[in-house]
């Protein structure tokens, strides 16, 4: 299994733990490399085998007891040979829910939209990917993802006493693979773990908090996705590989709680 890991971080402090700014690249930097905590997709796992992946996102962001919002975004990278260890490709047009996603020089394509953005993509029916145009993959005309789980709901107050172990109280959700926790800092320093589909809390140690340090500005974040695999035909050189090669699209669920204590 290939973790997807953080590597970089935004300095707007409302929104770097939680979607990607609009001026900066989405997916790897190199293939083996993601950002994440502040689009939601920290933990996500692409299976080893995968010859490119899409994100669909639904991001619940509470500023405080009185504010919060909704957000939502898409990531997808396409590769010439395994995820884990090949190049990204350009693969023609692709959308998601009839939405155009924009072409970055990395060759990964992304859309964020919401709250000053654009309006949110309507996922109620789940996500419908579209990749046309060429680029070297045969896919069906669309590809159904289905419904996203439930959301997480993060059950603490916003204060994390970073001198003790710190357990994440969560609502249970429907639908999830994997349930993932994070907590993060101010300065984009974070901690995560994966549990399965059905948990309801993770305890982080003080040792674990302790990397963190102290904060006005923290997070707490639960994130909860499901997984389809579709099979492809690639071309390589101008040759079919009629043999199908697995591609990987995720529904992604999120509740981000910010303005968190750590003291």
């Amino acid at each position: 299994m290939l973790k997807i890991v953080l590597i970089r971080f935004s300095l707007l402090l409302s929104v770097f733990f939680v979607l990607t700014a609009c001026n900066q690249e989405p997916g790897p930097d190199t293939p083996s490399e993601f950002n994440t905590l502040r689009d939601g997709k920290i933990g996500i796992t692409i299976p080893a085998n995968s010859w490119g992946y899409g994100i669909a996102n639904k991001l619940t962001i509470v500023v405080d007891s009185l504010e919060q919002y909704q957000r939502t975004s898409g990531t997808a990278c396409f590769y010439d040979t395994l995820v884990s260890r090949g190049n990204v490709k350009n693969v023609g047009n692709v959308s998601i829910n009839a939405k155009a996603m924009a072409l970055y020089p990395n060759n990964c394509y992304n859309i964020n939209t919401g709250e000053g953005l654009e309006q949110v993509i309507d996922f109620s029916s789940g996500s419908i990917w579209s990749i046309v145009g060429g680029g070297g993959i045969i896919v069906p005309d669309t590809i159904t993802v289905g419904t996203f789980p439930s959301s997480p709901v993060v059950r603490n107050q916003a204060v994390i006493d970073i001198d003790t172990n710190f357990t994440v109280l969560n609502f249970p959700v429907t639908g999830a693979y994997e349930v993932v926790y994070a907590i993060g800092n101010a300065s984009g320093k974070f901690v995560y773990k994966v549990k399965t589909g059905t948990s309801t809390s993770c305890t982080f140690t003080k040792e674990e908090l302790s990397e963190l340090g102290a904060s006005s500005q923290g997070i707490i974040q639960v994130n909860a996705y499901n997984i389809k695999q579709v099979n492809a035909i690639y071309i390589h050189n101008t040759i079919p590989l009629f043999r199908p090669k697995p591609y990987h699209f995720i529904n992604n669920t999120v509740y981000v709680l910010q303005n968190v204590l750590m003291n």
